[in-house]
């Protein structure tokens, strides 16, 4: 066997000099001013240090590894919520699609398995695509994961994209078929190699989209073909094909939204808003994108980003969820909450370094995104694999007591009578202050819930363990059993969608009922408002623990320390969230119910600045003291938000006029009823 080649493959490089590399830095506090977030809660957001799955050893050829792509299992039962990531991977044997798996949502990965080419003798080189099945197709069930991507000899003579298929949940590979067969394997015009697939389902086909070069009329086109037993495929069919021959759409991606229409992005070289400009198109059907005219993908500030896009949608983000596409070109995030209405998208800044086609994994809260990144291609490289969670906001905050009202009934589910007997069934009862209908939810590792009745202190989970439609919904002792998580996500509709661990089923009342004293139960996703669950918060995290963020009711706003500021005596303000630990507090108890507030980047304290009683002061961040004029009490103002007062002065914390604007002041005033005095306390890790 030969050697694999350094380098990765002709193309792969940046193209027509796209300024991929300059930090667009005002872009950052600009990206998530037009976003459209959820009726149940703005934005409660962070982004969590860049971390690295993976480090190419000494001896790895450049750019040590490419191209990134993970999953989370959905349909595994006990194993959901397990990721699964890959990459190309260079080095000086075979290549080979490494499988990393992570049990603790990100926080640690292991190494399980490789996906070898086990046909060819080539080896497993390029463009790998994860993917779970969600039902059954021909003799493969549901939950089996899927692997392809492109085979390619050292010389490069020969593509093929190859499809091998895991039953054990990733551990083991079986090879079940080629897709596409090409030629050699460069990418210039002329030459006829595949590249780059994406599965999609929908109902009972599933679709594998790729570029292709094969055709003699087209330098490259977008094309797709079916199956509805995995093994064997219909017929090519163009989804984006240029007129003129020069012209290179290529590396397709496809989301559905929550209007029943998908949304494919792409390159498109030769395009007249740049080479390799990022387009898009929107189609009823996932299989009619040929019928659609693309057009660019363009911010509000008028930029374009140039290749290698990737798109995912979050239900998060308000009636249309939210939309995200990562480009070559910028390290950026680009957003769209109007179901990919043209110029609406929006920049947010991803925390971690940009690279050629970065891999986008929305998590199980339905608000958090994991981005993944293996740099830029070029000689004497060793990219390692690195990867960021960025919070897109409408989370509940880790340790809070919430009610949970039926968007559709209005009643509140309920232990009735608060018993503490085991395999007591949660009812919806008419809503009342008892601890019975209170309910705490803690995150676990896994980044699901266990959602606990305050009254019984018991855990809400399945009869059984089920996974049968109808299974009820009941309270037991925490004995460790996966059917007592739950994945808390934000609807677009408003409120939560509440799905279990083990059955990837919803929390609902059945039948829309709203009789008084009907159980809950599992069931499959529907579009019913019986599924979805208004959350208001009636008590407080322990403060003592993690670290919060503080929303403005007023403004939607983030109290912040300008610029990141570590200096003492400057002065606080709000900001729209921008991923800064300047923006992050935590609580330590200052004795008598009262809190002093430190910010997490500075180590200083929230403070008035002289220890002024005056209104008007402003707030400050100082070296802690004792003094009174760095001691806060909260006083609960009603649907989850708070008062900040200060000991010293009996005054309370505001912002400035009102002013929902970026950077205005936030000072102490007499109390009053205004929404620029509310502040949500959300705990964020």
């Amino acid at each position: 066997m030969s050697p694999a080649r350094t380098g990765a493959r002709p193309g792969a490089a940046p193209r027509s000099a796209p300024a991929t590399l300059v930090f667009l830095l005002l872009s950052l506090v600009v990206a998530a001013a037009t976003l459209v977030l959820p009726a149940a809660g703005r934005a409660d957001a962070l982004s969590r240090p860049a971390q690295t799955l993976y480090t190419p050893p000494s001896d790895a050829l450049s750019p040590g590894s490419y191209y990134p792509r993970a999953m989370r299992l959905q349909h595994n039962g006990s194993a959901n919520g397990t990721l699964l990531a890959t990459f190309e991977q260079y080095r000086v044997d075979m290549p080979v699609f490494p499988i990393y798996r992570s049990t603790d949502n990100g926080a640690s990965w292991t190494k399980i398995s490789e996906v070898a080419d086990t046909q060819n003798g080539w080896g497993m080189r390029w463009q790998p695509e994860l993917f779970e099945l969600p039902r059954a197709m021909g003799d493969f069930p549901a939950g089996t994961i899927l692997a392809a991507g492109d085979s390619v000899p050292y010389d490069r003579g020969g593509s093929k994209i190859d499809l091998y298929a895991s039953t054990d949940r990733g551990q083991s590979w079986t090879f079940v078929t080629n897709i596409a067969t090409g030629g050699k394997a460069t990418d210039t015009n002329g030459n006829t190699p595949v590249w780059e697939p994406f599965f999609l389902v929908s109902g009972d086909r599933l679709i594998v989209y790729y570029s292709d070069q094969r055709d003699p009329d087209h330098g490259q086109k977008i094309v797709h073909q079916v199956s509805t037993d995995i093994r064997t495929w219909g017929p090519v069919v163009d989804d984006v094909a240029m007129p003129t021959y020069s012209q290179r759409p290529g590396m397709p991606t496809v989301a559905k939204m929550p209007n029943g229409k998908y949304i494919m992005t792409y390159e498109y070289g030769g395009s007249a808003a740049g080479n390799f400009a990022v387009h898009y198109k929107i189609s009823d059907d996932p299989e009619a994108f040929d019928s659609v005219t693309g057009v660019p993908l363009r911010t509000t500030d008028g930029q374009v980003p140039q290749g290698t896009p990737y798109i995912t949608w979050l239900p998060t983000g308000g009636p249309n969820g939210t939309l995200v596409t990562t480009a070559h070109s910028s390290d950026d995030l680009f957003v769209n909450t109007q179901n990919g209405a043209a110029d609406t998208w929006t920049r947010m800044p991803s925390n971690v370094g940009g690279g050629y086609s970065r891999g986008l994994l929305p998590l199980a809260d339905g608000h958090s995104l994991m981005v993944f990144s293996a740099g830029f291609g070029g000689d004497n490289k060793r990219n390692p694999v690195t990867y960021s969670t960025v919070d897109f906001g409408g989370s509940i905050s880790d340790g809070a007591t919430y009610t949970m009202t039926n968007a559709n009934s209005a009643l509140n589910l309920t232990i009735a009578g608060g018993s503490t007997t085991n395999g007591t069934t949660a009812t919806q009862q008419s809503p009342t202050t008892s601890t019975n209908q209170q309910w705490r939810f803690e995150q676990q590792s896994s980044g699901y819930f266990k959602i606990f009745n305050v009254a019984s202190g018991k855990v809400l989970g399945v009869q059984n363990q089920s996974t049968a439609n109808g299974a009820a919904v009941l309270q037991w002792d925490d004995n460790g059993t996966l059917d007592h998580e739950w994945a808390v996500a934000p609807h677009p509709s408003g409120g939560y969608s509440i799905t279990n661990r083990i059955s990837g089923k919803l929390l609902e009342i059945p039948s829309a009922s709203t009789t008084v004293g009907t159980g809950a139960v599992q069931w499959s996703g529907t579009t019913c408002g019986c599924q979805r669950w208004n959350l208001a918060q009636t008590a407080l995290p322990p403060l003592g623990t993690g670290q919060y963020v503080l929303v403005n009711k007023n403004s939607g706003k983030y109290l912040d320390i300008p610029a990141g500021s570590t200096t003492a005596g400057t002065a606080v303000g709000q900001w729209q969230n921008t991923f800064c630990a300047c923006q992050l507090f935590t609580f330590q108890s200052a004795g008598s119910g009262s809190w002093t507030i430190k910010n997490a980047k500075s180590n200083l304290n929230l403070d008035i600045q002289g220890s002024s009683s005056a209104a008007g002061a402003a707030l400050v961040q100082n070296t802690a003291s004792s003094a009174d004029s760095q001691k806060w009490t909260l006083t609960d103002g009603g649907g989850g938000y708070y008062k900040l007062r200060n000991v010293n002065s009996t005054l309370v914390a505001g912002v400035a006029q009102s002013s929902t604007a970026n950077g205005a002041a936030v000072v102490q005033w007499g109390t009053a009823s205004l929404d620029d005095q509310l502040w949500k306390i959300v705990r964020v890790n």
